[in-house]
């Protein structure tokens, strides 16, 4: 009888055509243009294309990242440029010849080469089973079509590469026979794939963690031996990327280390083991029991109907005390890969249940979450359970085909087996088709009616030192920031490739704090000059890039800026400004000097602290002055409040209140670090008599920051009251442990049509913000 792990030329061969062909009939567009086609030209994916693109042609240094927030630049890992590509692109660029042009296309084949070879390696691990070999052929293909990191391909370029996690369970399948040499291999790959996405080396770390801790507790004189390993594949390169790489060409210390989303972005059951729109999902759904829906593409980690099949079978199995037989185990006990197997599956299973958020979502155990050091940074949760998808399809497909062994009658085992491969095969297919590759980087420039040549040459790129996008886009800093819209990221940065300006604007991960606070104040109304302009090398003027569009959309916020500098050219869709450095200043200054005038109308009328058009009273106005102290942002004092506090600021009615109006509240919040800016604010609006809520307004400081003055924060949270005779109550609370103490200052409630100003000397006051 031929052993079916015997594998011949012509059975590699087929293997190779049937992925060949897979990959070209849902990627022929790639493959045919692999520099001009991509995946997709918004969001995440057209920054992930852009960004090594400019590091290979502009950025100066390996380690550095120059295009994006300047002057300062960023580290290579946290701007998404696949750095162990780049790099050596870039090293090509530097010193043989000029392939920044098809950075495009190699990215888009390091990805489609990934995918084919992942193709290849999991057919291999089914014949190491001891399956035959159209099944491993049709299974193995099909698995890896449906992979949760076919998705990246959308997008997350650097996690589509599940190559990494196949030759992690190959690798550590082969070190098994405890020979060095794997080891090494291993290590290899846990120092190389970060340089592709830094999940890789999360992901990879708590997977070994958990398997070799799981060998330990099954044979204690293995401690040592996987100890030694352990130090070897993990530590060593978690020194190596902490105090080597991370060092070299990064001076930063304030990135923030609580980033959002560690328990919003985890995997959910029903997005593991149910697939909305096939028949299955739909019958379970609308006969037997109604499936939560899932929103969160990161929830999502579909794994398939055979692994779920087989996954409920087990768990049934577990439940009756092995009532239920098990025949695959008979067959598996003279398997040489068994006890891997038993392991890599509960090792993987326990990594899922991390990615739900166990334990750190379970009341009362919230507090673990302060004691994970650098394990935050993955706040990515729902990723870890991508190495479960691939060791559970292993296994399912393993125990359905001894299952079907079984079968005495030869057509039914057949038809059992066409079955599950059908319904893999279909699944995968749908899958793939998430991903449809249409667009053109032209295509992101066709609006503007002239040529990206011609746009360029408008720009005399010696005279400026950077780009300034309007409207303004700052996304990285975790805490604070605004997203770019539409295309303008993909205009903004092309600009920056061909005219070689950094752009003052930021699309990365994981930004210093004090930089952020630097810049972006571009981005809020304008009040206080941004700091960073005066950490900018020289003198040369700032080439503005405006977004007619978008700019129009946002009420013309920046257009007092505009008006200090000089428009050389324009499109349909863009505009340029020359802006001199002192634009801000001089923006500022006529600002003050409108708010000055405006104060001194003599149609104002004293009302209370303030001056109005009327004297009816109808506000709600705290200076926190009786509490005093240093911190304070105007007068003598402020509210303090503790972190993990919740503190009730007002209780009572608004003066004069009004049904069916709008008021605003407002106050100055210091924030010394960005995890301050998750505090929480309740606007609850009660019953006078009986005290029960009529309506509650819950806002997030994060998202209601007005402008900024250094540390301080001026927020503005809407809301309309329901009744003339009801409660307001109001209560911050400073949720995350980890965040100091802060101060609010300046505490209002007005009503939104009016205006409220204030005279002190040579300042005035103007709703909440004072100009000099």
């Amino acid at each position: 009888m031929e052993n079916k792990n015997t594998i011949k030329w012509y059975q590699w061969a087929m293997v190779a055509v049937l992925m060949a062909l897979s990959i070209n009939g849902q990627f022929a567009k790639i493959i045919k243009n692999p520099s001009t086609i991509l995946f997709t030209a918004g969001g995440d994916g057209i920054k992930n294309y852009l960004t090594p693109m400019l590091h290979v042609k502009n950025s100066t240094s390996y380690n550095h990242f120059d295009s994006m927030n300047y002057p300062y630049g960023e580290h290579v890992l946290f701007t998404d440029n696949q750095p162990l590509i780049s790099n050596i692109l870039r090293f090509i660029q530097q010193n043989i010849t000029d392939i920044s042009e098809n950075t495009i296309g190699v990215l888009n084949y390091a990805m489609l080469i990934s995918l084919f070879l992942s193709g290849i390696l999991l057919y291999y691990i089914f014949r190491r089973l001891d399956l035959p070999h159209y099944y491993s052929m049709i299974a193995g293909v099909s698995v890896v079509w449906l992979s949760p990191q076919v998705i990246r391909f959308a997008g997350h370029y650097g996690l589509s590469y599940m190559l990494v996690l196949l030759l992690l369970l190959y690798f550590l399948m082969e070190f098994e026979k405890r020979e060095n040499k794997w080891s090494y291999r291993i290590l290899a790959l846990v120092l190389l794939s970060p340089m592709l996405h830094f999940y890789n080396f999360g992901i990879a770390a708590l997977f070994l963690t958990l398997f070799y801790a799981l060998k330990v507790i099954n044979d204690k004189s293995s401690l040592v031996f996987y100890a030694k390993h352990w130090a070897l594949q993990i530590i060593v390169p978690f020194v190596f990327f902490t105090f080597i790489w991370l060092k070299i060409g990064n001076s930063v210390t304030d990135r923030p280390d609580s980033p959002l989303g560690f328990l919003y972005y985890v995997t959910v059951w029903e997005g593991t083991f149910f697939n909305p729109g096939n028949w299955i999902y739909d019958f379970l759904d609308q006969y037997v029991v109604k499936i939560k829906k899932v929103n969160e593409n990161e929830s999502i980690n579909y794994v398939g109907f055979v692994a779920t099949f087989f996954f409920f079978i087990r768990l049934l199995s577990w439940i009756f005390s092995r009532k239920i037989k098990m025949l695959e185990e008979e067959m598996m006990a003279q398997l040489p890969e068994k006890n891997f197997l038993r392991t890599a599956f509960w090792a993987s299973f326990l990594l899922y249940l991390f990615s739900i958020g166990i334990p750190f979502n379970i009341p009362g155990v919230e507090i673990l979450l302060d004691y994970t050091g650098p394990l935050k940074q993955f706040r990515g949760l729902g990723r870890f359970s991508w190495i479960f998808f691939f060791v559970l399809n292993i296994v399912a497909f393993y125990a359905v085909y001894q299952w079907g062994s079984r079968i005495k009658s030869i057509e039914f085992q057949r038809f059992f087996y066409f079955i599950f491969l059908t319904i893999i095969v279909s699944e995968g297919i749908r899958n793939a088709r998430k991903v449809n590759p249409t667009e053109t980087m032209a295509s992101t420039y066709a609006a503007n009616e002239e040529s990206l040549e011609t746009w360029i040459s408008h720009i005399e790129k010696d005279k400026y030192q950077a780009l300034l996008p309007i409207p303004y886009f700052h996304l990285g800093s975790e805490f604070l920031g605004f997203d770019p819209e539409g295309t303008t990221i993909a205009n903004h940065l092309l600009t920056s490739y061909h005219s070689k300006l950094p752009t003052l604007g930021v699309m990365m991960s994981r930004t210093s704090w004090q930089q952020t606070l630097g810049s972006v104040p571009f981005g809020r109304e304008l009040y206080r000059e941004p700091p960073v302009l005066k950490n900018l090398p020289n003198q040369k003027p700032l080439l503005v890039m405006e977004s007619k569009a978008h700019h129009k959309r946002t009420d013309f916020v920046y257009q007092n800026i505009l008006d200090q500098g000089k428009k050389i050219h324009e499109n349909k869709e863009y505009a340029l400004y020359e802006l001199p450095i002192d634009a801000y200043q001089k923006a500022i200054a006529v600002k003050n000097q409108k708010i000055r005038e405006e104060a001194q109308d003599p149609k104002l009328v004293k009302n209370g602290v303030f001056l109005t058009k009327d004297s009816v009273f109808q506000y709600v106005y705290d200076s926190f002055d009786s509490n005093v102290g240093e911190l304070h942002y105007r007068g003598n004092g402020a509210m303090p409040i503790l972190n993990k506090e919740k503190k009730i600021i007002f209780t009572g009615q608004i003066p004069n209140q009004q049904k069916g109006k709008r008021y605003s509240l407002q106050c100055w919040l210091h924030a010394p670090v960005g995890i301050n800016l998750q505090t929480d604010i309740y606007i609850v609006e009660k019953n006078k008599n009986t005290g029960e809520t009529i309506k509650k307004n819950h806002h997030g400081a994060l998202h209601n920051v007005v402008t900024i003055d250094g540390n301080w924060f001026l927020l503005s949270m809407p809301f309309d009251v329901q009744n003339d005779d009801s409660t307001i109550e109001v209560m911050f609370f400073n949720k995350n442990s980890q965040a100091k103490n802060i101060c609010i200052d300046e505490f209002m409630i007005v009503p939104e049509w009016r205006d409220f100003y204030q005279i002190n000397g040579n300042e005035v006051m103007k709703n909440g913000r004072w100009y000099f």
